[in-house]
């Protein structure tokens, strides 16, 4: 089992527990995961730690600090080395109570991360909506016809494309624009070239989405992708394009295929530039926020 077939998998269990908050606006999705997130930590800490051990480790601290500044102002050179090392004593027994509750928190927070990953990025495409797909492929498939295979209840306007090569990478591209007229929460995209065929899940008229992008290794159909929409977070925060031949592409010669240009070799460009989603900028600030402020609430020390 592969790293994207188990996380695909951990985000399916943890639909029915989570799956509600698909139904929210995806602001506010955000705001409640960083939330939980912060919950989590916290009680992780207050259930796994001496709380009234580190209550008193926290008020020492405030004391030592008035005493440090009292010796500073006398110049107690003895009264600051002891300061200091009741103090690096102090915040040793707050590393290790830390640490203790970051084991036991550490596994509900991955898998609840893990299912944000993979659910809030995008949005689901609607049904009646144009949604557009794309297919990779060798610059030695310039100019050849590739074909999208009809679905019942999916329009198709032009199943037979031409393959061009693409503006924005060292390859070949067919697009196509479909529709879905009812909801298909299981279809099965069918690409063919030659006597190649490829199969691409895709879910429409639903609050959950399946991955955009999927790769076909071995086959002259590199990589096929489903462009879905990537929304603004709290109207502000820009959604990130995604270009999946930079970070997903199989850069192995496919059977019967040319070389790529590079020698099949990453090209320079696809490893120049990093980006990071805004919906996970807006929820590591949030969880920052959040942290601090439950903890007070929650009297956790």
């Amino acid at each position: 089992m592969t790293l994207d077939m188990l996380t695909q998998l951990v985000a399916r269990i943890l639909d029915y527990p989570l799956g509600w908050l698909l139904k929210m606006p995806r602001d506010l999705m955000i705001v409640l995961i960083a939330l939980a997130t912060s919950l989590m930590m916290n009680l992780a800490r207050k259930w796994t730690t001496n709380q009234e051990l580190l209550h008193r480790c926290d008020n020492d601290q405030k004391r030592l600090k008035v005493l440090a500044k009292t010796a500073k102002a006398a110049k107690d050179k003895l009264a600051l080395q002891r300061n200091r090392a009741t103090m690096a004593m102090i915040q040793l027994m707050q590393f290790k109570a830390e640490m203790r509750s970051m084991m036991f928190s550490i596994v509900p927070v991955a898998l609840l991360a893990t299912w944000a990953f993979v659910r809030v990025p995008y949005v689901a495409p609607a049904v009646n909506q144009p949604l557009v797909v794309k297919a990779y492929y060798p610059l030695s498939c310039v100019d050849r016809l590739t074909h999208l295979l009809p679905v019942a209840g999916l329009e198709v306007p032009d199943p037979i494309q031409i393959i061009h090569p693409d503006p924005t990478g060292p390859n070949a591209l067919a697009t196509w624009t479909i529709t879905a007229t009812i909801p298909l929460p299981h279809a099965d995209l069918c690409f063919r070239y030659g006597e190649e065929t490829v199969h691409h899940p895709c879910a429409i008229g639903g609050a959950i989405y399946e991955p955009p992008v999927v790769e076909h290794p071995g086959s002259t159909i590199l990589v096929t992708e489903t462009v879905l929409k990537q929304p603004k977070v709290f109207g502000i925060l820009p959604a990130v394009p995604v270009n999946p031949l930079k970070w997903t592409l199989p850069w192995s010669k496919p059977a019967g295929a040319e070389p790529l240009p590079t020698g099949g070799q990453m090209p320079d460009d696809a490893t120049s530039s990093f980006s990071i989603d805004s919906w996970l900028v807006a929820y590591i600030v949030l969880a920052f926020i959040f942290v601090p402020l439950s903890r007070s609430v929650l009297k956790v020390y």
